[in-house]
């Protein structure tokens, strides 16, 4: 009986192991901007601080930052970018074409 227990606690233990690291691991957000300026920049400054204030509990954040420059077409390749790369875990667009 005494066995059983035991066994049962490092079931339960070993059950919640991977959900009390994944808590601890770094965010890491991309953000999309349709160009650098100015308002974009304090947007994504704002943005960043929220996100920051939001996630202090849960180990951090990093931010990869893609600027477009106003073409079409380097809004999809940076947004495809962010998509494709297994690091990201979320994306932010920010501005008209993103």
């Amino acid at each position: 009986m005494e066995r059983i227990k035991k066994v049962i606690k490092a079931i339960i233990v070993l059950l919640f192991i991977p959900a009390v690291i994944q808590a601890q691991a770094t965010l890491k957000i991309g953000i999309s901007k349709d160009a650098a300026t100015s308002e974009f920049e304090i947007l994504a400054q704002e943005i960043k601080s929220e996100i920051k204030a939001l996630t202090q509990a849960r180990g951090g954040v990093e931010f990869k930052e893609l600027n477009a420059g106003w073409n079409p077409e380097k809004v999809n390749t940076n947004l495809q970018t962010f998509l494709n790369d297994p690091d990201v875990d979320m994306v932010v667009a920010l501005g008209f074409l993103s």
